[in-house]
């Protein structure tokens, strides 16, 4: 558990992003889904909810059979019982979890909730919280430009070039700003939406998302990724990089389709830190494969896995217009 002086420090920046950030009000209640490995965050978060005047309930689903494949019962009825306001996921990422933290999103939002969604959260990163109102201006403006685009073109330090077409599906700007009946991730600072069409390489020498970030963090030698039109052609490396192929292969068809590409701005976050909810913030773009999180782009289909891959130091430009030159922010862009 964090000393002192830490749970003080971290709980006025969690207290703060709360009362700024979201719609709570005194006698409102929370449910923080939680693990062992993150008792201290939802300690924090708890401690920082009481301060707001609201009531956390926490649920530690260690205890419940994981990986978890589903929204179990359990929680399912609790949500129900307590109508919280806000559910918070900060517990860990296991292989095949994926379709559970959709369920648990898809009903928090259904009692007119809002979710915020923190997989593998740690202290380090709850203290990048700060700033949350000045992160939202700047991805709004960010999302302003990208919204009229059709064509990205990203590049990288280690060897990316790749063609993004966009403009069919809508963008979604993660300011960390959440009403009631919505949903969104802290950290925030990313604008994504659903490709139309993918072509190019993508060298993946920073972080992968899923359980690959928890298990190996900032990768030891980059995964290599070749899409012909939004499809996974090949994957070259190591053993990561046939993982990474068995997994989302495993997953049928959709595993290997393009389903979202995001474009980081949080000005808060300068380097990696191989937790791909921190990194994918930074300035520069990120591709995912699997599920195109329809719910926000309007994308019509659905897959059981969703794998970002994140390569370091890029450059973006939309339209022909650089709006991230080695992984800084340009200050046209927003």
């Amino acid at each position: 558990m964090p000393s002192g002086d830490l749970l003080n420090r971290l709980v006025d920046v969690v207290f703060e992003t709360m009362r700024d950030c979201l719609k709570l009000e005194k006698g409102d209640s929370t449910l923080i889904v939680s693990d062992r490995g993150s008792a201290d965050v939802a300690l924090v978060i708890s401690t920082a909810a009481r301060r707001l005047g609201v009531e956390p309930f926490i649920v530690n689903i260690d205890s419940l059979g994981r990986p978890l494949r589903a929204l179990p019962a359990s929680i399912e009825s609790l949500v129900e019982d307590i109508a919280p306001s806000y559910t918070f996921y900060v517990a860990g990422t296991l292989r095949g979890e994926g379709p559970f933290r959709a369920a648990l999103i898809e009903k928090a939002l259904s009692v007119g909730a809002g979710h915020v969604h923190m997989p593998k959260v740690t202290l380090g990163i709850l203290g990048r919280l700060a700033g949350c109102r000045e992160t939202a201006e700047i991805i709004s403006r960010l999302h302003d430009v990208l919204s009229s685009s059709r064509e990205l073109h990203v590049t990288s330090r280690g060897g990316s070039d790749v063609v993004v077409e966009v403009g069919r599906y809508r963008w979604r700007a993660n300011t960390g700003i959440i009403g009631r009946g919505e949903w969104d991730n802290w950290p925030p600072g990313e604008v994504f939406t659903t490709p139309y069409r993918v072509d190019g390489r993508l060298v993946v020498d920073g972080v992968l998302g899923d359980y690959f970030s928890v298990k190996y963090g900032l990768l030891p030698e980059p995964v290599v990724v070749e899409f012909e039109d939004s499809m996974v052609a090949d994957v070259r490396g190591g053993p990561i990089a046939k993982e990474f192929y068995d997994y989302i292969s495993g997953a049928g068809e959709c595993g290997l389709r393009a389903g979202e590409v995001g474009i980081g701005g949080n000005p808060h976050i300068k380097e990696p830190i191989g937790n791909m909810l921190h990194d994918e913030k930074m300035p520069g773009a990120h591709i995912a494969v699997g599920d195109p999180l329809g719910s926000a782009t309007g994308a019509g289909w659905r897959c059981s896995v969703h794998v970002d891959m994140l390569p370091l130091y890029s450059n973006v430009s939309a339209d022909g217009r650089s709006i991230i030159r080695e992984g800084v922010l340009l200050s046209s862009s927003s």
